[in-house]
């Protein structure tokens, strides 16, 4: 959506309403459906720096649609008697905690979660805590293949199209910032402005390492597949299993967020 936004500030016609009627209504359904959204004005900053050629009517469109929709939003928490989704705890990230933030953004099967009750009910026969540490090993192996592509992407930065790029700085910072306010908590939420040039970032960095190693490659695509048959296999089994998810269990598991009132009320009451 704010490709769309950026793209629609660049070649909009003055003369078209409905375009200025889209250039108000998406920043301030953004801003309605994720308060992370407040930090519209440093993308528009960062893209004006890489694109610097935009009608400024179409700024002031974009700006006053979202500025309707930051007062929107407090009016809402105000007449609810609510708070903000978002409970901020400003914190210094630890090496660890930015470690589990990757991987929770890349794997959809956690390192840290995998206890051998749980994989010898996938493969029911007794197994050592060797074979446990070597399949909790390939999990982390196959998170960082994933995540390769991605980072190298990045140091090959004058091959990505500009508008991707304001929108991968953008989204970088966000995540970054969430991650000092929030903490790993659930991180795969805070990638929310980066979902529309991971692909992109994927098939530029696998392009670039193909180059040098088509073998290296060929193992990342691999990883790829292997990270979603464990996620399908965990999938199946669970349903299977006549699992459910349970908020409530699910919060008490996580004592950094469970002492805070408003998450409690929420999932237990």
């Amino acid at each position: 959506m704010t490709a769309l936004l950026i793209i629609l500030m660049k070649i909009s016609d003055e003369s078209r309403i409905h375009d200025k009627v889209l250039l108000f209504s998406i920043p301030l359904l953004l801003m309605l459906a994720r308060e992370s959204f407040v930090a519209l004005p440093l993308f528009l900053i960062i893209i004006f720096l890489i694109m610097p050629k935009f009608k400024k009517k179409n700024l002031l469109v974009v700006s006053s649609g979202w500025v309707t929709g930051v007062v929107g939003w407090q009016l809402y928490v105000i007449a609810s008697g609510g708070v903000s989704y978002s409970d901020f705890q400003p914190h210094i990230p630890t090496l660890e905690e930015i470690y589990r933030a990757f991987m929770t953004a890349i794997t959809p099967v956690l390192p840290w979660e995998i206890h051998s009750e749980d994989i010898q009910a996938y493969l029911n026969i007794g197994l050592g805590n060797s074979f446990t540490f070597l399949i909790v090993f390939v999990v982390h192996f196959l998170g960082l293949l994933g995540i390769l592509p991605l980072i190298i992407s990045l140091t090959y930065f004058k091959q990505i199209n500009k508008l991707m790029l304001g929108q991968a700085v953008f989204g970088l910072l966000l995540a970054g910032g969430l991650l000092i306010l929030k903490g790993d908590i659930d991180f795969f939420r805070h990638l929310a402005y980066l979902m529309p040039v991971i692909p992109v970032l994927i098939e530029i960095g696998l392009r670039e390492i193909q180059i040098h190693s088509r073998l290296t490659a060929d193992l990342i695509r691999l990883s790829y597949v292997l990270m979603f048959l464990l996620y399908l296999a965990r999938t199946v089994r669970l349903y299977a299993s006549g699992y459910y998810f349970d908020p409530c269990q699910y919060l008490l598991k996580r004592p950094e967020i469970s002492s805070i009132s408003y998450f409690y009320e929420t999932a237990c009451s």
